[in-house]
């Protein structure tokens, strides 16, 4: 019988049976529960086909009662424990590799940087070029050149605000990594879509999935993973996740200018989705890791605590919060979307590589106090 319904989804599960007082079962990466197992020979035959496969039994009772049904299965890993022992203990845990914690800290601030740098504010420096070659194809008129781009940000950003409420409810419910590879699919998807758009309809799709993609790989999901990995010192560590926004902001436009500038505004799209495809998305597929929920004397495996979702929405700080994070973001938003358009008018002319320069040093700035206010 499984113990603890809050095992669901882990990669270890908790069963008792007749012989051992407990026994673990680790199905894979990805396998999740197997359900409850019988007794004997049917039992492990029913796990043999699994890859991976690792039982631990709590008493050579149960290892030597087993030892008959277990013979024969090579895909099996018998080992016992005993009964003072970590039930999670195992050799190939991540837990037991040093530092993991912050490997799994960089990732994030990576897949931050990446996402809102593609999504959010990497962007801009293509507005220009791509308004331009919509006007000249026909499929905007002048007059409304200045207003789809910026309704193609409004879509980014409000889709961004619905998924992560969406992404956020799922997260309790599923695993990050298959979550944050959706994201990366959206994202990457999103963007070369943007690379051969040449309608409205498809300009504004483009720009719903990319929007759509911060649900899932971007602050919301990261906040959570972070979180899930540190105890101590969790506030030094969203401190550098969160600079992840700053950086992609800071970084992407510099990538972007000489792309632009030398193979236009489409290819340098289609070059920079490869910082998805071939950086994040492995990234992700390798390394990221729900930690597994040991005692409360690991630190950094602690379940994350606080109020639930009804008592939140019904608390006054809880607004407070909310609206404060939406009076400093928006006008961040609206500025850095506009700015690089602005600088580029005959008002004030300068170059589009000087334009996505101060761009730049924008979200530059940013770094520096995300880190400070973590800290």
């Amino acid at each position: 019988t499984r113990l603890d319904r809050d095992l669901t989804g882990c990669r270890f599960g908790l069963f008792r049976h007749e012989h051992a007082q407990h026994a673990i079962v680790e199905i894979g990466f990805d396998l999740g529960f197997i359900g409850v197992v019988g007794e004997g020979e049917a039992a492990v035959g029913a796990l043999a086909g699994k890859p991976r496969v690792a039982f631990v039994f709590f008493d050579l009772l149960a290892l030597a009662t087993h030892n008959q049904a277990i013979a024969g299965h090579r895909d099996l890993n018998i080992g016992f424990a005993n009964a003072w022992q970590r039930p999670f203990d195992m050799q190939n845990s991540t837990q037991k590799i040093p530092g993991y914690a912050w490997a799994i800290l960089f990732i994030s601030t990576f897949a931050l940087m990446v996402s809102n740098g593609l999504a959010i504010g990497g962007l801009p420096p293509f507005y220009k070029p791509l308004r331009e070659e919509f006007v000249a194809i026909g499929a905007v008129e002048a007059s409304f050149a200045e207003t789809f781009v910026a309704n193609g940000a409004n879509i980014t950003f409000l889709m961004s605000g619905l998924f992560s409420l969406i992404g956020g409810w799922l997260v309790t419910r599923f695993r990050l990594r298959p979550m944050m590879l959706v994201g990366c699919v959206l994202l990457g998807g999103g963007t070369l879509l943007l690379s051969v758009s040449d309608s409205l309809g498809v300009f504004y799709l483009s720009r719903f999935l990319m929007g759509a993609s911060l649900g899932f790989v971007g602050v919301a999901p990261c906040i959570v993973l972070v979180s899930r990995w540190f105890s101590a010192r969790r506030g030094t560590a969203l401190g550098i996740l969160l600079t992840g926004t700053a950086l992609g902001g800071a970084v992407v436009p510099l990538l972007a200018a000489p792309l632009i500038s030398a193979y236009g505004w489409r290819t340098a799209l289609m070059a920079l989705s490869l910082l998805v495809w071939l950086a994040l998305v492995p990234l992700i597929l390798i390394f990221v890791r729900d930690p597994v929920a040991e005692n409360n004397t690991v630190g950094e495996a602690q379940p994350l605590t606080g109020s639930t979702l009804g008592q939140a929405l019904r608390s006054p700080i809880f607004w407070a919060i909310a609206g404060c994070g939406a009076l400093v973001f928006y006008p961040i938003f609206a500025t850095t979307q506009q700015f690089i358009l602005y600088l580029q008018t005959p008002r004030i002319g300068i170059s589009a590589e000087t334009a996505a320069l101060a761009q730049s040093l924008l979200f530059t700035v940013g770094i520096g106090g995300r880190f400070l206010a973590g800290w």
